[in-house]
Formats: C-alpha cells, sequence, structure tokens
C-alpha cells in the first residue's frame, strides 16, 4: 500500500505499521511523509533493487497534423530506460491493427532517451488499434505502449460571402478541404458542422446569424473574419464582437496603406510552414480600417507594431481578425503568396482532433470533443469498457467538450471503449504512468534524512550484517544478554571441574625412622 493511501487510511490510528517498498523517486516524497505524523508508530522496509536496465515507451506521436489513408506517415517513437543500466539491441515492433508493419532494434543509455521513426500506413477510414512491444528483460509490466489511430476526415469550410472572394478557388483545390460556400441570407444553423467558418464580402451579419456564429466559436469552432469595407453593415460587425467579448476591437479612420512586417518564423503558427529565408521577402500592403489591444496570438503584423492578423480565444473556441479588408484598393494580401499558406494555416488549425493517441491512467481527466447525443430523453451515461470490465467515470459536459474522470480501480492498461446508451462511440487508449518505469530509488540513509523530523517514522535497512528484523527486535527487547549469561555459566562450571581435578597437590610419604 502507498504512503498517500496510508496518509488517509491511517490518520489518528494509534498503531504500528510496516512498510515495505522500493520507495521509487518518482512516487515518493516528503508530502506522503507528512501525512503519516499522526499515524502511530511507522516503519519503512525499503527493498533494495539490483541495478537493471528498463526500457519503456516515453511516447509516440507523427509530425503530420492530418492521418490519412493510404499515404505513408511517419511514426516517431521515443524510448526511455529507467534503469541504472545500459540496455543493448532492445528489440521493438510495431504493430497496426493485427499486422506488424516495423520491427527494429534499439541500444538505450541509462537515464537516456532514443528516438526512432517507423514509417506506417493506414487503410480504410476506421479506428486502427495500435500498439509498440518491447522485448525485454527482467522488468516486463511496461514493455507494451497502446496508442490509437484514427484517418482524419475533410476539413469543413464554410464561407460566408456577399460576393466573389479569393477564398473560392483558394480552398477547392485542395482534396483535404469539404469547401461550402454561403450567402448571408441562407440559413445560419448551416454553420454549426463546420470546422472553419469564414465572415467576409460585405456580409450582412442578422440577429440570427450573430447567435449562431457566437454558439459556433464557444462550442469549439474557428472563426475568420474579414472588415467590410462597408460603413452601414459595420453595426451588425460590433454586435457580433460583443457577443464573443472582442470588447478592444475599434474602427479607425484615415489610415494610410503600409507594408506589413516580416513574419516571424518563431511563431508557433507558422511551425513547418515555411523553409529557411536566404533573404528578405517583399511583404504585402494594407489599409487598417480596425485595432484592437491585447489578444491570445499576433501572427502577422504592420511595420509599426500594429496588428494585422490576430487571433483571440472565446469560449472554447478561436476568433482570427483582419485589421483590413481583402479586396483590392484595402489591401493586396489577397494577390500576395503568403495568402495561401497562411488561409491553409489557419484552416488546418480549426481541424480539432476529437482525442488523443494514447492516455495515461494516472491522467486526472479525460477531455474529448462531445460525440453525438443519444436517443432523446434517455439518460446520458457515459461508460468505458475494457473487456468485461466496465467503469462509470465521473462526468460533465462543458462547451461542446465531455470531461471525463477515471474512476480509481481502472488500473488495466489496453484499449477501452466509450459507450453511452449501449453504442460504441470510440475507442481510447491507456497506458501505465510513466513514473512507475523509472526504477530510481531512495536509499535507506536518504530516508533517514527525509523522515528526520517526523520521530514516530523509523527506517530499517535490510541487507548488511544484521536484518531489518534483528534491527526492530533490537530496538524494541534491547540487547539479549541471556546467551552471554548461559555461557558465562558454562565457563564456570568448566572452570570449577578443572580445578576440582587438577588443581590438588599430591601428598607426599613421611619416612618414618626404623
Amino acid at each position: 500500500m502507498q504512503l498517500r493511501q496510508l496518509k488517509n487510511h491511517l490518520a489518528g490510528a494509534k498503531q504500528t505499521t510496516f512498510v515495505a517498498s522500493d520507495f521509487q523517486k518518482t512516487d515518493f516524497d516528503l508530502a506522503d511523509v507528512r501525512g503519516l505524523r499522526a499515524a502511530g508508530e511507522v516503519y519503512l522496509l525499503p527493498l533494495t533493487l539490483r541495478s537493471t536496465a528498463n526500457v519503456y515507451v516515453d511516447s509516440v506521436f507523427s509530425p503530420e497534423e492530418f492521418v490519412r489513408s493510404g499515404v505513408d506517415l511517419p511514426l516517431h517513437v521515443r524510448l526511455r530506460n529507467g534503469g541504472s543500466r545500459e540496455a543493448l539491441d532492445v528489440q521493438v515492433r510495431v504493430f497496426i491493427g493485427p499486422g506488424q508493419v516495423a520491427a527494429y532494434t534499439s541500444t538505450v543509455a541509462a537515464g537516456g532517451m532514443v528516438e526512432n521513426i517507423a514509417r506506417v500506413r493506414l487503410n480504410g477510414a476506421t479506428t486502427q488499434y495500435c500498439r509498440v512491444e518491447i522485448e525485454e528483460q527482467p522488468v516486463t509490466y511496461d514493455n507494451t505502449y497502446y496508442f490509437t489511430l484514427k484517418p482524419t476526415g475533410r476539413i469543413r469550410v464554410v464561407d460566408v460571402s456577399g460576393g466573389g472572394t479569393a477564398t473560392q478557388k483558394l480552398y477547392p483545390n485542395e482534396t483535404v478541404f469539404a469547401y461550402t460556400q454561403l450567402r448571408p441570407d441562407n440559413n445560419a444553423r448551416a454553420v454549426s458542422n463546420a470546422d472553419l467558418l469564414l465572415i467576409q464580402g460585405n456580409s450582412q451579419l442578422s440577429a440570427a446569424w450573430q447567435v449562431s456564429v457566437a454558439e459556433f466559436v464557444r462550442q469549439g469552432g474557428t472563426l475568420v473574419v474579414v472588415p467590410p469595407t462597408t460603413a452601414s453593415l459595420r453595426a451588425g460587425y460590433e454586435q457580433l464582437w460583443a457577443v464573443l467579448g472582442l470588447t478592444s476591437v475599434r474602427w479607425t479612420t484615415g489610415n494610410t496603406a503600409q507594408e506589413l512586417a516580416v513574419l516571424n518564423q518563431q511563431n508557433p503558427f507558422f511551425k513547418d510552414v515555411f523553409a529557411e529565408q536566404t533573404r528578405q521577402p517583399d511583404m504585402p500592403v494594407a489599409t487598417p480600417v480596425l485595432s484592437w489591444g491585447r489578444s491570445t496570438t499576433d501572427v502577422l503584423q504592420f511595420r509599426d507594431g500594429q496588428p494585422f492578423l490576430s487571433g483571440f480565444r472565446s469560449g472554447e473556441g478561436m476568433v482570427y481578425l483582419f485589421a483590413s479588408p481583402l479586396q483590392a484598393g484595402f489591401s493586396t494580401f489577397a494577390e500576395h503568396p503568403l495568402f495561401v499558406p497562411v488561409m491553409y494555416r489557419l484552416a488546418t488549425l480549426s481541424k480539432a482532433s476529437e482525442q488523443l493517441p494514447a492516455y495515461r491512467l494516472t491522467d486526472r481527466a479525460v477531455v474529448l470533443r462531445q460525440p453525438a447525443a443519444g436517443t432523446a430523453g434517455a439518460e446520458q451515461v457515459y461508460r468505458l469498457r475494457n473487456d468485461s470490465n466496465s467503469y462509470v467515470p465521473t462526468q460533465q459536459v462543458r462547451n461542446g467538450r465531455l470531461y471525463l474522470q477515471l474512476p480509481a480501480p481502472m488500473r488495466q492498461p489496453g484499449y477501452y471503449q466509450l459507450i453511452l446508451n449501449d453504442k460504441v462511440l470510440t475507442t481510447l487508449a491507456f497506458n501505465v504512468d510513466k513514473k512507475e518505469s523509472e526504477l530510481a530509488q531512495y536509499s535507506a540513509e536518504e530516508l533517514r534524512q527525509l523522515t528526520a523530523a517526523y520521530p514516530n517514522v523509523h527506517v530499517y535497512e535490510a541487507g548488511g550484517e544484521r536484518s531489518a528484523a534483528a534491527q526492530l527486535a533490537e530496538e524494541h527487547n534491547g540487547t539479549p544478554l541471556w546467551r552471554y549469561c548461559l555461557i558465562g555459566a558454562l565457563l564456570c562450571l568448566l572452570g570449577e571441574a578443572l580445578v576440582l581435578r587438577f588443581g590438588q597437590r599430591r601428598e607426599r610419604p613421611t619416612a618414618q625412622a626404623a
């Protein structure tokens, strides 16, 4: 039983408790000891492990933003050695579904990490059960890492505009995008299924549109707003910004056209978008009609430091705002080579992952995009099922997100089906905590230093000349002297026998006269 579990079990209990453990440094600290101050007498018995190696999978990931069916995917596998010895030629195998897709050997230094790349390919559109298996001894409980991969669906882009825009030819050119154009007089509910919503081209925003757009962002959608060129339309945009909480946005007048500043390639927005620049590029020119204060992220700026394109967090979603219309006469951005990668990047960032490839059993909560609702009127209770084991986690739905707090008995790694009303919604992969694979442990002397301020906590060290049991008996019973007394008595009897046998002098006979 771990000390943090004993804290509640033994609080205020005046009893004697023995804790035999390896006292791993990643799983034990002074906070665990503080809770035992009122737990009676506690005896810590550290178990010393022999020096060994322990390789485990630290993480599995891909630098690709999208997982596509039938296309090679680079899969990065990070191995870490949590032991104190080098692991030589560890056999690693990668499985996608039931089939093995990669196998290799790797050597990992003690306490070190090695990253290898395996190229895999998914077939079909369903979730694939994947795993990485390691062959090593003697530590085997963490030799399998479970994860899932599912091909990403097309990015749904909805373009709300009152006329011709540059994006009408931009997104349909790539099969990864599902592009739909709507006029402002269309049904506003059509935006609910979008990943990226564009509002531009002098759109007339009615009250119904404002409500639908605000709800779309609140539930995690990405909105891109291009200001209108017509002043009579500004009132609808102002009301939309108020609903979204963008209180610092202001209209400006009397501005002149100016060039944009060279983009900062260290900005996470441009990660892996551009190759290294050998010369300073020419930047587009724009006339700002909007200004704002603090934002969540600044993507592009003018040379004077004012923002041209910024992102704002609103609810669970993001709102990206341009400072200038994209029409000719206000901006050359739509004709600039920068336009395509920026707009594509806005779309790719909008495709929120519904779930992670893998989770840890010790995660405080699992957050998912809320799956489709079940039968109307039915009790909405989500369950996690692993073979014959079923768990009902503490659950809450907020802003289009499902929050699951994992129950304490759920400790078996593997694949768990998320079930609602007897319908399987998705499959999640869970693994043991990485900290359990780090074998570094506290020595008996280090434990004594940690517990020095707690007189009711005692540390006994196994091995050496005396066992822990002998140390404990000596402390409670003192040094047993009866053995020495018995030996002394026997020696006295032996000495007396020797004296009686050899100690008497023989009397010499006295000569008598005849």
